[in-house]
């Protein structure tokens, strides 16, 4: 063995062109396994939506707001219901 040597490595490789593609998701929200609307003046306001979500279903107001992913093109997020026990 050669300690004092210099040795060169070489490497070539090919990649291929990369193309990426953006997608547009829509935002949904979801209570009870339905789809809420959701007003464009309240889109980017999500404690205004809730608050305008309650006003159609009140229990959304104690309910858990839960990311549930990505679902047929649309970021859903529901609104779950408290479960507990009461006194």
């Amino acid at each position: 063995m050669n300690y004092g040597a210099e040795t060169s490595l070489h490497l070539s490789f090919y990649l291929p062109e990369t193309v990426m593609q953006i997608d547009h998701l829509t935002r949904t929200y979801r209570y009870d396994g339905i789809d809420l609307p959701v007003p464009p003046h309240l889109a980017q306001d999500p404690a205004a939506l809730r608050a305008y979500h309650a006003t159609l279903y009140p229990a959304i107001l104690n309910a858990e707001t839960v990311d549930a992913g990505i679902m047929g093109g649309a970021h859903v997020t529901e609104y779950r219901r408290a479960v507990g026990t009461k006194g």
